[in-house]
């Protein structure tokens, strides 16, 4: 599968982005692009080239499993957009949509996709976690 991240700094730590970028580490994940924003509306959508673009925050991690699950979503041609769960510091659990097909915009003020025909699906596969939690699993690490 090939990958545009969009990786948003909301921290000036150069060590959270690496790990982000690490925790998409995969045999079968290429990452084509990864462009650093500072808000939701630098999105680019022209400089997207590959079939799927996911945005990421530098404190957040990828669990393992949830690559394995990109992957498979990739063989879904039927969606447009995969909204994944989330676990923040405290403990709070969420759903985002965070993986684009390629011709996907959001709005400016939130991670939300533009348009009544867009058809999304949850993967629940996998989960993205922020850096600085224990986790349970060594799934991944922070």
């Amino acid at each position: 599968m090939d990958l545009t991240l969009f990786l948003k700094r909301s921290k000036s730590d150069k060590a959270s982005c690496k790990k982000a970028i690490q925790s998409l580490k995969h045999n079968d994940i290429l990452l084509r692009n990864i462009i650093f924003i500072d808000n939701l509306s630098d999105i680019n959508y022209g400089i997207i080239t590959t079939d799927w673009w996911l945005l990421l925050y530098d404190d957040e991690l990828i669990e393992k499993r949830l690559i394995s699950a990109f992957i498979v979503a990739d063989k879904y041609p039927n969606y447009d957009v995969f909204s994944l769960y989330k676990s923040d510091i405290e403990g709070k659990i969420t759903f985002c949509p965070r993986l684009f097909k390629k011709g996907i915009q959001t709005h400016t003020d939130r991670l939300y996709p533009i348009g009544d025909d867009v058809r999304m699906e949850f993967l629940l596969d996998g989960w993205i976690f922020e850096q600085g939690k224990t986790y349970v699993s060594n799934e991944c690490e922070s």
